[in-house]
């Protein structure tokens, strides 16, 4: 048996034989205006409009299995409900009436929906595979897998804002310090991305920012914090900054984190954390008010140029405090990285900063993810194996926003894919 909200699909898309309508007491019904699907208490559907022999009226839509679930519902009791002037149901298997006494008229849709719809629905929630409707998101056509796509890519930056908003009224409307505690995450690539956003609050913007012009300082705070500098390292380097950390640390009353929250197994030593640190400071002795910099920036090349970091000298030769590298290397940040920032940290605050400035369409910002190439990963090739090819960033955090919030939860009947394949 289905639940109740495919009988909302099925009201809200009218998805139904309407010829002779009829309530269960027999008298006509004509259907003017199914109202508006309503996500939160109260009535499913508000601001219906119907005509009843001669009668119109107008007010609220309940949807059930089964008429009786009015009472297993408590709707008796509530006077969100008095207002209701129909009731859909899929079988009616008792009277329900108002608290004045009135009857409230019935219509049953059992025997007016097609088969193939319920059974295509059926098929998309008994589905265990990867995505509900793997075997047909092919055929579907483009027309509604783009806008369902397009769809995505806002749903996921309204997310995402979502978080950034949160952010911000911990950080009292501080973007600067939004932007910040945002990239030290983000510059963790996964394997270290709660301890990079560990060390950013611990080492809290307003006070870091003191140092941005002092780039010995600003390091020794970065790597100390972060428990780096808690070892005797045979490294003068190392020492030097060691040193400085402790004056520091008993100037401002500072505690380092434990040094074993760091990872590295089955890492790269050019994604190694002490790598990703250097780079980091790097950042912010350039730009001393990044956010406020990064505003004035207008294209994707311009945004490579604000993230070509460079951690020094140092870190070129060496991948560890202390452990020479055979060979030494440009201690970059990579291009691969710099996108990876763009899109999860940059693109994200510019979208929720320009809509916070009742900018509805920031274009611009949209524009950057689809200049940007697509990103690859384990859920992209799986894609692309289904017959789907990104062709850049915009496809790909849409389709992973499609998956995350729809296949994996099986939202088909919100989904403009998934009500393409039951209607048909």
């Amino acid at each position: 048996m289905f639940d109740e909200s495919l009988l909302h699909f099925i009201w809200q898309h009218q998805n139904f034989n309407r010829e002779n309508l009829r309530t269960e007491a027999g008298e006509v019904l004509k259907i003017i205006r199914q109202g508006s699907l309503n996500p939160h208490g109260g009535p499913d559907f508000f601001n219906g409009q119907i005509r009843i022999g001669e009668m119109l009226w107008v007010g609220n839509i309940e949807i059930h299995l089964n008429s009786s679930d009015w009472y297993k519902h408590q709707h008796q009791h509530d006077a969100a409900y008095d207002k209701v002037i129909l009731h859909v149901v899929w079988d009616h298997d008792k009277d329900v009436f108002r608290k004045d006494g009135l009857l409230i008229p019935v219509l049953t849709l059992n025997g007016r929906v097609k088969k193939r719809l319920i059974d295509n629905y059926l098929q998309l929630r008994k589905a265990r595979k990867w995505i509900p409707c793997e075997d047909e998101f092919m055929h579907v056509e483009p027309t509604y897998r783009n806008q369902m796509l397009d769809r995505m890519l806002i749903s996921r930056l309204e997310r995402k804002s979502k978080r950034i908003e949160q952010l911000l009224s911990l950080h009292k409307n501080d973007w600067e310090a939004v932007f910040y505690q945002l990239m030290a995450r983000y510059f963790g690539f996964n394997v270290n991305a709660l301890p990079f956003e560990l060390l950013a609050i611990n080492t809290p913007f307003n006070f870091i920012r003191k140092y941005f012009d002092r780039p010995f300082q600003l390091n020794a705070l970065l790597f100390g914090q972060a428990g780096f500098l808690t070892a005797d390292i045979a490294c003068s380097y190392h020492q030097k900054l060691k040193n400085e950390y402790v004056y520091l640390s008993k100037l401002h009353h500072l505690k380092p984190m434990d040094l074993s929250v760091w990872k590295y197994l089955r890492m790269r030593p050019s994604n190694f954390p002490e790598l990703r640190i250097a780079q980091f400071a790097d950042l912010l002795i350039r730009y001393h008010r990044p956010f406020t910099y990064l505003q004035g920036l207008t294209s994707l090349n311009e945004l490579h140029h604000f993230l070509s970091l460079d951690a020094g000298k140092y870190w070129s030769e060496h991948s560890r405090f202390g452990v020479k590298r055979k060979k030494p290397i440009e201690a970059l940040l990579g291009k691969s990285s710099r996108e990876i920032l763009i899109i999860n940290v940059i693109v994200p605050l510019l979208f929720c900063w320009s809509r916070s400035r009742l900018i509805e369409e920031p274009r611009s910002v949209l524009d950057i993810l689809s200049e940007l190439p697509a990103e690859q990963n384990a859920q992209i090739r799986k894609w692309e194996r289904l017959g789907w090819n990104a062709a850049s960033a915009s496809d790909t955090q849409s389709i992973m926003e499609l998956r995350a919030q729809h296949c994996e939860l099986k939202k088909c009947l919100t989904c403009t894919i998934g009500n393409h394949i039951l209607k048909n």
